[in-house]
């Protein structure tokens, strides 16, 4: 009766005559028993199977603004997804920054070509007098709580921000997104497989883009400073003018920090 009953769950006007009796009534028993077991199992469909979580990054935008200075400017937005401080900060809060591809000079043959993220630029016209960086990690320990590798690569990763300061995102939405974007330190590094691992196992199980996200832009436009300042700009983020004027509105606040005087 139970195959029957899950296969067939409709009461018919047969069956509410047969409520008149006892046997009626074994009836509607044996029906609502198999309903509930249809509804169980049924609650599982075939395209369930397979299904996962939201990924940890979910990329919104990734476009090319130009190039400048010899390297190419992207604009990324992106959403985290996890509820674990040490991976992500504001929640689905959709955050955005500039991107652009290292050169080395400063960051070693390593990181060259690595897309590396930053808070807008210094000059005029076509002319970049500084990249204006985000700000280093001064408790380096806060990165050795996401992984072991993690920390034991925190030079290479310098340039990814800090988790002392009061910024929308965690250094370590900025490493994924810029795995994402793939190439430098990403191909060089005999350890990049094994580093994202580890970010995984901490909780940061992937990066996507969102449905029918088509990138723009083919990063061979010459932009001009200003162009690329109005583009990755995003409320909330320091003003260039502050860092001219030796103003630090991310100075940290945690006590490892203060003996630290080198925060760009």
């Amino acid at each position: 009766f139970g195959l029957r009953a899950i296969v067939d769950c409709q009461l018919t006007r047969s069956d509410s005559q047969k409520l008149m009796g006892l046997r009626g009534l074994h009836v509607l028993i044996f029906k609502l028993v198999g309903a509930f077991f249809y509804v169980i199992c049924s609650g599982v469909r075939d395209d369930d199977v397979g299904r996962v979580a939201s990924p940890c990054i979910q990329i919104e935008q990734n476009d090319y603004v130009g190039t400048i200075d010899g390297r190419r400017i992207k604009k990324v937005s992106w959403r985290c997804n996890v509820d674990n401080l040490q991976l992500c900060r504001n929640k689905a809060e959709v955050k955005t920054k500039g991107f652009y591809e290292s050169s080395g000079k400063n960051s070693g043959n390593l990181m060259k070509d690595t897309w590396t993220p930053f808070d807008s630029l210094f000059g005029e016209g076509i002319t970049v007098r500084r990249f204006n960086k985000l700000p280093r990690e001064c408790c380096v320990s806060k990165w050795q709580d996401v992984s072991e590798l993690v920390y034991d690569k925190r030079m290479d990763l310098a340039r990814f921000g800090s988790y002392s300061v009061g910024r929308n995102y965690t250094p370590i939405e900025l490493v994924a997104v810029s795995r994402y974007l793939g190439g430098g330190f990403w191909n060089n590094d005999e350890d990049a497989g094994e580093l994202w691992s580890q970010i995984q196992q901490a909780g940061c199980n992937g990066v996507e883009p969102r449905a029918g996200l088509q990138s723009e832009g083919s990063g061979t436009e010459s932009v001009t400073v200003g162009q690329v300042n109005e583009q990755i700009a995003q409320h909330g983020e320091p003003s260039p003018p502050a860092k001219l004027f030796g103003m630090n509105p991310d100075r940290p606040r945690d006590a490892c920090c203060d003996k630290y005087g080198e925060f760009w």
